[in-house]
């Protein structure tokens, strides 16, 4: 099916407009002028904190009150995620300053190379006309736009992810062509980067080298290159494993051992087993399982070349895994999108070549309505997920109040207590918060270590807490 030569550069004016269209979009999206609860605040916090050490991941910076380091919404030293996409954001937050968009900068610029990376794959292996139209895809989708915005949990983790498979998918396109020990060392470090995004799930890039070569090799050369790549991989992955069992033993300990996301509903995300099944045709268009079901039967019958049975092996295998996984998250099956798109876009242009010399009559009629079906039912999401039609809050009050803090406290430490918002205050202020009132003892204690106690106004706050000198009530209107 490949027609052009992937060795030229890209001239395509339609390529770059589809890479504007990304970054604009995504861009767009990541203006909110908040940070989302499900799990950015976490991210952003932690990636605040990085600054100060990379090395040492926190969310409370300051822990004036006992804390469980079990809970990964409110302890100290935070391993939920490993450091990579953490250390982008605390880079960029370091140069741009700490604000949402700097926050989310990273994630803008890497999903916007992942859809160039989809091009750069769908030219290579097919065609330039499948692989803009991939390319489109990616652009617009409207899942892979929330994750970047914030939105999607496990947001710019996953972002990350994708942009990792997605460039290990492309070095090993390259590979099927030319191979060579450099792409095999590129390939080892994308994987190792990709253990510091997000642990095993990295293991997919080596499974798609595999797939690409198995054509051009014999097993026992296969073997040997595939440890050569994780030979590279584990090293980089392994360091930052280590070092915590080192640094932090107790949570080190602990995140080891609560990794059974496979086989138990981990925090009440336990679903069906057809849960990601259902959500394709939200996030892709509903008549995506018309392609879908198009590359299965050609898979059945062994009709798919070695290049389009690599593309396969990039869709069905996280969707495979992650359904036969106990506890399930929109974002786990993302690292399949760009498949998805490359068959989409396959699928398209077989149907419409199709059309060109069927007859007239509906089987024809029904085509074309599928084709622009194929197009608009994503487009429509898109536009949903943008929130351009109004009813949608992008710069509340409580998150300009939050950023106020500092100014309105004044200098010194201090711990604030009774704001519902307690994760976002640590982002926009220099102090520890908490949701709760602090009791009479903890107030003695913070006061005798010279820390002053804030606590926002609400109806909560009782008259005795009024009248404590050791107290400072601060006026709240967004709660």
């Amino acid at each position: 099916m490949r027609t052009s030569d992937a060795s030229e550069p890209f001239r395509s004016w339609a390529f770059w407009a589809v890479l504007a269209l990304a970054f604009l979009l995504r861009l767009q999206a990541s203006t909110d002028r908040f940070l989302h609860p499900w799990d950015e605040r976490y991210h952003a916090v932690v990636a605040k904190n990085l600054i100060q050490d990379p090395l040492v991941p926190v969310l409370t910076a300051d822990p004036v009150l006992p804390y469980d380091y079990k809970d990964w919404g409110g302890n100290h030293v935070w391993l939920h995620k490993p450091p990579f996409t953490l250390w982008l954001m605390a880079l960029s937050l370091r140069l741009f300053g700490v604000t949402e968009l700097a926050a989310r900068l990273p994630s803008v610029l890497f999903s916007a190379l992942t859809v160039a990376l989809v091009f750069a794959i769908g030219r290579r292996l097919f065609t330039e006309k499948i692989a803009i139209l991939a390319a489109s895809l990616a652009a617009i989708n409207g899942y892979l736009i929330d994750m970047v915005a914030g939105r999607a949990p496990t947001d710019h983790v996953d972002t990350m992810l994708v942009f990792l498979v997605t460039l290990g998918a492309f070095l090993s396109a390259r590979y099927l062509d030319r191979g060579g020990l450099p792409l095999l060392l590129g390939i080892g470090v994308v994987t190792g980067l990709a253990f510091l995004t997000k642990w095993l799930v990295a293991l997919l890039i080596p499974a798609l080298w595999l797939g690409f070569s198995q054509s051009r090799e014999d097993w026992k050369s296969l073997v040997r290159r595939f440890v050569i790549v994780m030979a590279v991989a584990a090293p980089i992955g392994l360091a930052w494993r280590i070092y915590c069992i080192r640094a932090f033993p107790l949570e080190s300990s602990f995140e080891r051992g609560s990794l059974s996301n496979f086989t138990e509903a981990v925090e009440g995300h336990g679903e069906p087993w057809t849960f990601y099944l259902d959500r394709l045709g939200r996030h892709h268009g509903e008549l995506v399982y018309l392609p879908i079901a198009w590359l299965l039967w050609r898979l059945v019958r062994r009709k798919l070349t070695s290049r389009e049975l690599a593309v396969a092996v990039w869709l069905l295998v996280p969707y495979l895994v992650f359904s036969l996984s106990v506890t399930k998250m929109p974002g786990y099956v993302a690292i399949a999108a760009p498949a998805v798109f490359l068959v989409l876009a396959m699928f398209w242009w077989q149907l419409r070549d199709w059309t060109r010399t069927a007859a007239p009559g509906l089987p024809r009629n029904a085509a074309l309505l599928a084709l622009a079906l194929l197009l608009l039912l994503p487009v429509r999401y898109t536009v949903e997920r943008l929130k351009v039609l109004g009813g949608y809050e992008r710069s509340p009050a409580w998150a300009a109040e939050l950023r106020s803090l500092d100014s309105r406290l004044g200098p010194g430490k201090g711990a604030i207590f009774n704001t519902p918002h307690p994760v976002e205050a640590m982002f926009y202020s220099s102090h520890p918060a908490y949701s709760r009132l602090p009791s009479e003892d903890q107030i003695a204690s913070l006061s005798a270590r010279g820390y002053r106690v804030w606590i926002l106004d609400g109806n909560e706050v009782g008259e005795e807490l009024r009248r404590d000198p050791r107290v400072v009530i601060t006026a709240s209107s967004a709660r």
